[in-house]
Formats: C-alpha cells, structure tokens, sequence
C-alpha cells in the first residue's frame, strides 16, 4: 500500500492555501465548508462564540447583554482566525452552496464534525433566526484617507447589503432617503428613462450625471429642478456621519425586517488595520485588571507541570499582599473562591477561566489562569476536586485537557488544626496498624487510600458471601455502608473531622476486617472442605448420631457452619473431619459388605439359572449386567441409605433376570421343530435341555387382613391363606422364596 492510499481524499487536489474573506465563489465555499476540521481547540473557541451570540437571542431586552456582544477572535499569522470567522459566517446564514449537481446547506457539513451535542444545539438554535451576515476584510475595503475610515467601511458593507452605492455614503444617502419616502424604485426608473442607463451602473459616476439626476429628483419628488442644484454642487457637505447615525441607521433596518431578524458584522484583518497604538488602548481600557497579572509565564504547561511534581515544603506558602509577583492577581482567584463559597455557588474551573478571568475587565490566558489556580492549591489554600478529591497525578492528567475543566471545582480550603491531625494519626495506627504520615494532605491520602483498599476488598468478599455459602454478609455490609460515608468526604478537611468521629465503629470494623481477610485469603478452601464433608456426612446421619461421639462431633460441625463469625473456630475442622470420617467409614463399610453379600448370593442364584437352561451368551449379558452394575456401584456408594436402595434394586433385578430366564425356556419350547430334526420333537433351549421355573416370591405381610391379628380365628385364617399359596407354588413346581 502507498501512503496515498491511507488518505481519505486525493492528497494532489488544489487545495486553497489562504482563506480570504472575499473568496465566495461555489467551489471555494464548499472545499472551505467540506475540509474545515473542528479539533478540540476549535470546539471550545466555537462554544465561545456561540455562548456570547445566543446571549443576544436569550437577552434581547436586557441592555447590559446586548451592549456586550461584540467577539474579538485573536491569535498569530496563519493560526486560521480568517477560515473561523469565514466559516462562522457560512453557518450564520446557513448557506446553501452547490457543486456538481449537489446542494447541501452549510450546517449540513458539520453534523459529523460536532461531536458535543449541547454545542450542535446552540449552532442549530443561533441560525433558526433570520440573519444578515456581512463578512468583510476592512483592509481592502477601508479609505483611510477619511476621518473616521472604520465607521465609513461599516456603513459602506452595511448600504451593500441593502442595495445602496457601497462605495459613496452621500449618493447612498440619498437612496436611503429616497427609500423610505417610498420613491427608490420610481427614480430608477425615470432616471433610465431620462439617461437611458441604470441607476446603479452610474451612480459610481455621479459627477458626470448630475442633469439626469436632477431631472428623475424633479420627477419623482414633485419638485423643481433648481430644489436640488445647490445638494448636486457638493452632497458629501450636507451628509454627515457619525457612530449615533449609523446605529441608528441599522435600528431603522432591523425594525423594519422584525423582532427576530438579526445582523452580524464578520471583519477580516481588524486588528493589522487599526495598528498596535489604537489595539493597546482598546485593550487597556477593556480590560482594567489585565495588569495584575504582572507576570505571564512564557510556558504556562511546563510550569504547572513543575508545581505537582514537587515536594510538599514550607516554601509554597504565597505572598499575597503583592510581593509574590502575581500576589494581586493570585489574591483575586482566592476572594472569588472564597466569595462564591460565601454564597453556596460551586465554581468550575472551565467557568473561572472562561467566563470569570478570561474576560473583561481581566482579560488573562486562560492557561496563566490555571497556574494561578494551581498555586494556590499548592500553598493549600483551595482544594481540587472532581466526584472526589484529586491526587497531583489525578491533576496533572485532567488540567492537559481543556475540555476536562469542566469536570473540576474549586473550593476553598479548610485546614485540620494540629491536635486534630495527630489524633486522626494515632487513630489511623490503631486502625490499620500503620502510622500515618505527618502533615493533613498526606495524611488524609494515606487514610484515603486504606479505606480504598478496604472497600475494594470487601466489595470483592460480598460477592462471594451473597451466595449464601461463605460468612460474613451482614459485616461486610455494614463496613462497606461506613467506608462509604466516609469516603464521600471530597477534601481533607471533612474526611479527617469524620474519621475522628467515627472512632469506636472504625476501630470494631478494623477487627472484622482483619477476620474477613484471614477468612477469604487463607481459610475458605478449609471451609469448603468442611462444608462439603459434612454434607457428606449428612447422608449418614442417623447411622452416625447412633454412636454418641459421632453425634456430637457432628453437631459441633453444624454449629461452626452456621455460626455468623466462624472465623476463630475453623481450626476445629480438621480434627472435626477426621474424627467423624471415621465413624462414618466404619458405619458404610460394614453396611456395604452387608449388602455385598447379599447381591453376590442375587447374582450367583442367577448364574445357577442361566448354568442350567445352558443359556446363551447374550441372554448371560442381559441377565447379570443389571446386577453387577449394581454392585459396583454399592462398592463406591457412601450413603447408607443408597446402599439400602441399592440391595432392594438387586432383588429386583434379580427377579426381572429370572424372569427373563423363564420367559427364554418357555419361548424355546414352544418353538417349532428346527430344520433337519426329522423326528417331529421339539428342540430343547441350550446343551442340557433342563427345564426351568422362576421361584415364587411369597409375602406373608401381604397374604393377612388389613390391620392387626387380634384373634385364634385371624390367626387361623392367616396360615390356612399362607399355606394354600405355599402348596399351590408346590403343585406347580415353583421354588419358594419367601419375603
């Protein structure tokens, strides 16, 4: 890939190196509109503008606001101050602008390149006005051979956008008149038809027409010729301008167009015209307090850089009574600080250096503003805070970015007096078992910090003690519940005068902290063990409680896993485990040989029975599967209860393979002679052709009436039932289980 092919356009199109002011052609606007980049610079300079213009809209009857809504934009050779306001103009007026067959309004080409929404909304709410946007570079429009050539170019752009002569005030004056007489439109035409031209190709040549003139006057006016000889002599003698004429001039236009219609001068190259004198008398009587800061620091960001990297001294205390170079201005930030405190209103930094020193009457940077901001954190006379407070680094980090400011207050400070702090000291030890730092800032971070550390942990543990498995909830609960109103303290001085406070529950949660961590980092795998051995044992349970140690063993398990604070008696599980395992060991493996026996004499009465029929292999599988299943499975069950289950399901496997015996030989015995046999008998199952009967299983329990046997004659009839099953089994060859 070449590095052309990174880039999104042709990187070999014409592009317009220089923005001029009077470039407003279709192809120039729309390659200004379409390659104009909004970087984050520009995105607060935008925002700044279109704070001031709304003002003009939200305000439009307060005197004091539209008396102050000039804009000054400022900055070096080529830093872009033209394209800003060239563009500025475009989304005033929001321009239509065609190429290519394409037509896109001038807001259109901004809707990706914005991307605070507050901002987009100004923009969308300024340009829903009717507006009249003149953009102008003064330079090449001014006759400075005038007595006044600023106020003349005004009035000239000004009668431009009315149709007036733009480039003679007395001969627009005069239409002007004619205009509001109602009377323009009617001189126009009696003067072509008088000249045969139109009034606006020759008005430049006003000298050279003064006859024609005369005569469309006299016409249209209803007046004699000589009226208007001694005006045509000499017209610049009887006009006069003036600041008062012009405004009211532009008044008269406004009220005309309505009470929503608004118009806007954008001047290109204001400042090289009006020279550096006139700019520093402009800027001295603007801004009154410019000079208390009497020191601008020729890079702002590398000092402010130097003050949070360095240590915490004595020397950082400022003078501020005016002998600390910027004392004055330092001691300006402070009482603002201090009076918006005063009156409960939280100050922003964005807003401090925005919209309080960066305007008039101070007019300062806005990044001296910050170092001013920075040192009085230094000298700890305001703290920094954002959704808490913030550490130097934390500082360091978000004062880069002006678009953060607003996300940073400044308060004024309170001070920890010193018993206080070395209460706050001893009290940090007691708690965590570490001596804190002397000093309120550092010390308030080393609390800070703990408690931190604290929440983090227990936060971790709640989540683990909310499955129900682990100890704990309720303590970590109420800890997290207490560090967190702790922690909601943003400056040192709130934090330490709380800690204090909450002496007795801080020094009762350092022991269940201690418990908690020795819990979750070391003994919860023995708790696992113990609570799974002893649902283990649950399943014996009844086996176990018979022998009178095992009960009790048992029960002492039980009351550690059920205890809220277990912590100090999980050293009993081991010797806990190892004393009930084995009494639960012996109590299965004796029941297991039990029922061992008992399956292995299943299994062998079934092989006996399969041996007899000589049984097939398959019929073999099918027959001894179930059980020895089974007993394998009895081999490794630990409950004593399955291993009851188990021995009935023997049984009946037992008696479904049986069965399944019998049903074999009587099916082969209904079988139709095989092929070859020649004799006419019936082929017999197997090589010993044996006969076979599956026992009959006799329940005495079942044969009786129901209830007891109270009487000789229930007796009686119990046996004589009894035996009759028992001699019909006989009659019939059946072997006899009894059950």
């Amino acid at each position: 890939m070449k590095i052309l092919d990174l880039f999104e356009k042709k990187i070999d199109r014409p592009i317009n190196g220089v923005i001029k002011a009077d470039q407003l052609d279709d192809e120039s606007i729309w390659q200004e509109l379409e390659e104009y980049v909004i970087t984050r610079e520009l995105d607060q300079h935008m925002r700044q503008f279109f704070d001031a213009y709304l003002q003009s809209i939200d305000h439009s009857n307060n005197p004091d606001v539209i008396g102050k809504i000039g804009v000054w934009v400022s900055g070096f050779f080529g830093s872009g101050k033209s394209h800003f306001i060239k563009v500025l103009s475009y989304l005033l007026s929001n321009q239509e602008v065609q190429k290519d067959g394409q037509s896109k309004k001038a807001i259109e080409f901004f809707t990706d390149k914005i991307q605070d929404a507050m901002l987009a909304a100004d923009i969308e709410r300024a340009i829903k006005h009717d507006t009249d946007v003149i953009l102008f570079n003064i330079d090449s429009k001014a006759d400075t051979g005038r007595d006044d050539p600023i106020l003349t170019v005004f009035l000239n752009v000004f009668n431009e956008l009315l149709g007036y002569s733009p480039d003679h005030p007395h001969i627009a004056d005069l239409e002007r008149r004619l205009d509001e007489k109602g009377k323009l439109q009617g001189f126009n035409e009696a003067y072509k038809e008088i000249s045969g031209n139109d009034w606006p190709d020759d008005r430049d040549a006003f000298y050279l027409n003064t006859d024609s003139i005369k005569s469309a006057l006299s016409r249209v006016l209803e007046q004699s010729e000589a009226a208007f000889e001694k005006w045509l002599d000499d017209p610049e003698s009887v006009f006069h301008l003036s600041p008062e004429n012009f405004a009211e001039w532009v008044k008269e236009y406004l009220d005309r167009k309505g009470p929503d219609h608004r118009i806007v001068f954008l001047v290109d190259e204001i400042g090289q015209f009006i020279g550096d004198e006139a700019l520093d008398y402009l800027v001295r009587n603007t801004f009154t307090k410019l000079s208390y800061l009497k020191k601008i620091s020729s890079d702002p960001q590398a000092e402010i850089r130097a003050i949070l990297t360095a240590p915490d001294t004595a020397d950082q205390r400022l003078n501020l009574s005016g002998n600390d170079g910027n004392g004055q201005a330092l001691k300006e930030v402070l009482d603002y600080v201090r009076l918006m405190e005063s009156r409960d209103q939280r100050v922003v930094l964005n807003d401090l250096v925005e919209s309080k020193f960066g305007k008039r009457p101070y007019g300062w940077p806005e990044w001296d503003i910050v170092l001013l901001v920075l040192r009085l954190l230094m000298a700890g006379e305001v703290s920094l805070v954002s959704g808490g407070p913030m550490t130097r680094d934390q500082i360091a980090e978000t004062v880069k970015s002006p678009q953060k400011w607003r996300n940073i207050t400044v308060i004024k400070r309170q001070t920890v007096d010193t018993a206080l702090l070395q209460q706050a000291r001893n009290l940090g030890k007691s708690v965590f078992a570490k001596m804190g730092p002397d000093g309120e800032d550092a010390l308030y971070e080393f609390l800070r910090n703990h408690c931190d550390a604290w929440r983090e942990n227990l936060s971790g543990y709640l989540k683990l003690a909310e499955t129900g498995v682990y100890p704990g909830k309720a303590d970590i609960e109420s800890g997290l519940t207490l560090l967190r109103k702790l922690l909601a303290q943003t400056e040192s001085f709130g934090f330490i005068k709380l800690f204090l406070d909450l002496k007795t529950d801080f020094e009762e949660l350092s022991d269940q902290v201690a418990d908690l961590d020795t819990f979750y980092n070391s003994q919860r795998p023995v708790w696992d063990t113990l609570k799974s051995r002893y649902a283990e044992f649950e399943l014996n349970e009844k086996e176990i409680e018979r022998d009178p140690d095992g009960k009790a063993t048992l029960a002492r398990m039980k009351a550690i896993l059920s205890n809220p604070e277990p912590y100090r008696l999980i050293k009993e599980a081991e010797g806990l485990i190892s004393k009930v395992a084995a009494i639960n060991l012996a109590k299965v493996q004796t029941r297991r040989q039990h029922a061992l026996e008992r399956i292995d004499a299943h299994i062998d009465e079934v092989k006996g029975a399969l041996d007899q029929i000589g049984a097939p292999p398959e019929l073999r599988n099918s027959c001894l599967t179930g059980l020895q299943n089974i007993r394998a499975r009895v081999e490794k069950e630990p409950s004593i209860a399955h291993i009851y289950q188990s021995q009935t399901e023997a049984e009946d496997a037992k008696d479904d393979a049986l069965e399944a015996i019998e049903h074999f030989v009587r099916d082969q015995a209904n079988a139709k002679p095989q092929a070859g046999g020649g004799d006419g008998k019936q082929a017999t199952p197997g090589s010993g052709g044996a006969a076979f009967k599956k026992p009959r299983v006799v329940r005495p329990a079942s044969l009786k009436a129901v209830g007891y046997l109270k009487s000789k004659e229930d007796i009686d009839a119990f046996i004589d039932a009894l035996r009759a099953e028992l001699e019909d089994a006989l009659k019939n060859d059946e072997p006899i289980d009894i059950r």
